[in-house]
C-alpha cells in the first residue's frame, strides 16, 4: 500500500490498509509498504531532492517509515522514488542504508528506473547507483516499462529486446537473485501527429481493437502487439501487451535466473496474464 511524504520527511498513510494486510496474511503473502515522492498526481523530483539532501529530514523519513511499517503489520518497505535529482545520488544510498539498518530483518525493496549504462548526470537515471543499491537492499525492481512513454512517439511500452539489454547491464551490478523486472498491465493509445497519449489496460486495448475492427499486428523484434485505427481524420497507434508478449517476458526471468517481477499496476485487468501465471508458473512466496 502506498504512503507519501511531506517536505520535512514525515511519511503519512494514504489509504486504509488493514483489510489488505489481513488478506495477505491469510494467503501467506508478505505485504510491503510502498512510499513514493508524489505531490498531487505526479512524482516530484524537487520533493525527493529536498528530503534526501537534508540529514534531519532523512532521519524523519526513516523513523516515519519504520513506525508505520511496524505499527500497521507490514513485512517490509518498497521504495518508489522516481526522478531523483542526480546530485542526490549519494544521499539516496545513505538514506537506504539508514533505512535498512532501522528495518533490521524486515524487507527493503527498491524500485529503480531502467538503464543500460550508468550515466550519473542524466536527470532520469543518474541518481540510481545500481551496485550500491543492490548491496544495501534485499530486492531491487528495475522498472522495465515506459520505453514508449506518455507524450513520446508511438513505441512499444516494454519491448523484449530493450528489456534484455537492461537485464544484461543490471546483472553486472546487482545479484540476479535480488533482481526483479517490471511488466506493464497497460498500453498507450497515441495520436500519431501530436503524440497525445491515452493509457488503458491491456484488456481495454484488446477490446478497442475488436470494436474498431483493427487487425492486431505483432512486432517480432519488440515481441509486442500493436494496431492502428482512425478516429475521424486522426490516426492512432496503440502498443500494448498480450499473452505472447508476457510469455516472452517470463522467459527472460528464467534465462537470467532473476528473482521475479513486479506488475504496474496490479488493479488493471489483464486476464490472459493471470490465467497463464496460474496455469504455468510456480510462484514462490517470500
Amino acid at each position: 500500500m502506498p504512503i507519501h511524504l511531506q517536505e520535512e520527511g514525515y511519511a503519512y498513510n494514504e489509504t486504509e490498509d488493514a483489510d489488505i494486510i489481513a488478506r495477505c496474511m491469510e494467503l501467506n503473502i508478505t505485504p510491503l509498504l510502498m512510499i513514493r515522492n508524489f505531490t498531487g498526481s505526479n512524482f516530484s523530483a524537487e520533493l525527493a531532492g529536498k528530503v534526501l539532501q537534508n540529514p534531519a529530514f532523512r532521519g524523519n523519513l526513516v523513523a516515519s517509515i519504520v513506525n508505520l511499517t511496524i505499527q500497521r503489520g507490514f513485512g517490509g518497505v518498497s521504495i518508489d522514488f522516481e526522478f531523483i535529482p542526480p546530485a542526490r545520488r549519494i544521499d539516496f544510498i545513505t538514506f537506504l542504508g539508514d533505512l535498512k539498518n532501522a528495518l533490521g530483518g524486515l524487507i527493503l525493496h527498491v524500485n529503480v528506473h531502467a538503464k543500460t549504462a550508468d550515466i550519473p548526470t542524466n536527470r532520469i537515471i543518474g541518481a540510481y547507483d545500481y551496485a550500491a543499491i543492490g548491496n544495501v537492499s534485499d530486492l531491487v525492481a528495475v522498472m522495465t516499462i515506459d520505453y514508449g512513454y506518455p507524450g513520446g512517439p508511438p513505441d512499444p511500452v516494454a519491448p523484449v529486446s530493450w528489456m534484455e539489454q537492461v537485464i544484461q547491464y543490471s546483472i553486472t551490478q546487482i545479484n540476479p537473485r535480488k533482481l526483479q523486472i517490471a511488466m506493464p498491465l497497460y498500453g498507450y493509445d497515441k495520436v500519431v501527429h501530436t503524440n497525445k497519449t491515452h493509457a488503458q489496460s491491456v484488456l481495454g486495448a484488446q477490446n478497442q481493437a475488436i470494436s474498431t475492427g483493427s487487425p492486431i499486428e505483432f512486432n517480432q523484434t519488440a515481441k509486442s502487439p500493436w494496431y492502428r485505427y482512425w478516429h475521424g481524420v486522426e490516426e492512432h497507434v496503440v502498443w500494448f501487451e498480450d499473452i505472447r508478449s508476457y510469455i516472452e517476458k517470463y522467459r527472460l526471468i528464467d534465462i537470467y535466473q532473476l528473482s521475479g517481477t513486479t506488475f504496474w499496476q496490479i488493479s488493471l485487468p489483464a486476464p490472459q496474464n493471470w490465467a497463464y501465471l496460474s496455469k504455468n508458473i510456480n510462484v514462490l512466496k517470500k
